[in-house]
């Protein structure tokens, strides 16, 4: 499978209203595409669900020691 279909963006709005719950989803969701092998992950730089979708990727690539996953952030 080419490096292109195991990539995932991540942009939303600026600011959330139940912060823990969409931490919490997209915590879930971030590590199934990684148990299907998705290794590269895009986050815009803005404040709000951008910064939460990095927040999740760099806690879960530290708590999996997982070296293949890369992560890239516009900042």
């Amino acid at each position: 499978m080419s490096d292109k279909l195991l990539s995932v963006c991540f942009s939303g709005h600026r600011e959330l209203k139940h912060y823990y719950d969409i931490y919490s989803k997209t915590h879930t969701e971030v590590e199934n595409l990684i148990k299907k092998d998705y290794k590269y992950f895009y986050a815009g730089g803005a404040l709000g669900f951008d910064m939460l979708a990095a927040n999740v990727v760099i806690n879960l690539k530290k708590k999996l020691s997982a070296n293949q996953i890369n992560f890239s952030t516009t900042i």
